[in-house]
């Protein structure tokens, strides 16, 4: 058969993901059978010290328990960890000659766990690994358990890293070899999460659905899990931030949108919120949900003209209008951005930087550090950005006024 132009379907896509992915209440219980029939004896725990203060690893040891293994806890990640946390989580699992990884907790936790597997079965230097492919090999058995639901970084082959002699800069692993072996999604774990943290890693779930769905790099694969994260997360954020353990539909619809969302983000790659964001979160020491819900709605409005037809379907998606065909299509785009802005200040997130940022003398460096640091990002852009586009999308986020 000969391929024309005529023919509109995408060209061929690939994606590497998890090798099992369990989800529901009750999921955590999948840990101990994962524990007997991989012979496992000695797994390490990689977490933090929240987790543990609030009693969330006890459900998980106690799984591990019934499958006749012992844990060892490393409970030492920080937001934005570094190559000593890595180090250091390391160094715990040799000490304990432990045999399989488990990561409990938010994205750092799951990043560290990610690399550390890793690395406990190839003698190899952090910063040689670093960068696309440079992994020595797969590591230890893996399972990711998410505790937030925002990250998505359960079910992706990325693992962000501060370099701590470089001034924080972020350094990123993505290859393969970090895919985990068994993913847990149990939304029990997280229905005592409080609302501030709800609230900044829903976000960030969002925009790693949003960003796939419009990119250059959209596919179907990654279609089907952005339109479903979208549906889910637009309807549930809210109650789950405002009412918490009191709504466990929104509590579950959150953790498996969540999941989806990092899905999507697998397969359809970010965009330029995620490349705006970096300079301004190293510069204020933001957490990466923070910085993401300050630029979204303002990138989203550059991107918006570029494609009318996208952010109309996502405005859709979202719920933000009535009746999608009794509207025209750049009015159901504007909702899809309205939509945003208003379920940031609805859940307590601000959007803008006027209140950490005294002036725009800042902007142009920015502009060069993501087009320098998050080239990849820029690229999967669905509008080509210039240096003087990425000022105005920071000149616009500083110029609104915010709650």
């Amino acid at each position: 058969m000969k391929i024309t132009a005529e023919h509109d379907f995408s060209c061929m896509g690939r994606v590497a993901l998890p090798r099992e992915i369990v989800w529901g209440w009750g999921a955590t219980d999948t840990l101990a059978r994962f524990v007997a029939e991989r012979g496992i004896t000695k797994p390490l725990i990689v977490t933090d010290s929240g987790i543990v203060k609030a009693g969330v690893l006890g459900s998980v040891l106690e799984v591990i328990k019934t499958a006749k293994a012992n844990a060892t806890v490393f409970d030492q990640v920080k937001a934005e960890p570094g190559f000593e946390t890595v180090t250091a989580a390391i160094d715990c699992g040799r000490r304990a000659g432990v045999d399989a990884v488990v990561g409990v907790g938010g994205g750092s936790s799951l990043d560290v766990a990610k690399i550390v597997s890793v690395l406990l079965a190839h003698k190899a230097a952090i910063a040689d690994c670093l960068g696309m492919g440079n992994m020595p090999g797969k590591g230890l058995p893996l399972v990711l358990v998410p505790t937030t639901t925002g990250t998505g970084s359960e079910v992706t082959q990325v693992s962000v890293l501060t370099d701590e002699s470089s001034g924080g800069a972020k350094k990123v692993a993505y290859d393969p070899a970090l895919l985990a072996d068994l993913v847990v999604v149990d939304p029990y774990l997280s229905m005592d999460l409080p609302p501030r943290i709800t609230a900044i890693t829903a976000i960030d779930a969002l925009s790693h659905a949003i960003e796939p769905f419009v990119s250059n790099r959209r596919n179907p694969m990654a279609d089907a899990f952005a339109k479903e994260a979208i549906r889910r997360l637009s309807r549930y954020i809210r109650p789950a931030v405002l009412r918490g353990a009191s709504c466990p539909e929104a509590r579950y619809n959150l953790a498996i949108g969540a999941t989806l969302a990092g899905l999507a983000l697998a397969c359809g790659g970010a965009g330029a919120t995620h490349a705006l964001n970096y300079p301004l979160a190293v510069q204020f020491h933001l957490g990466h949900g923070d910085s993401i819900a300050r630029l979204l709605p303002f990138v989203m409005r550059a991107n918006m003209s570029s494609d009318l037809e996208r952010y109309a379907i996502l405005a859709d998606l979202m719920g933000a209008v009535g009746d999608g065909l009794s509207v025209i299509e750049r009015t159901r785009a504007e909702a899809s951005v309205t939509f945003v802005d208003a379920l940031c200040r609805d859940i307590g997130i601000r959007t803008g930087i006027r209140d950490i940022v005294e002036s725009d003398r800042d902007f142009e460096m920015w502009a060069d550090i993501a087009l320098e640091y998050s080239a990849h990002n820029i690229k999967n852009n669905p509008r080509l950005l210039c240096k003087e586009d990425i000022v105005a999308v920071y000149r616009d986020a500083y110029e609104r006024t915010d709650q």
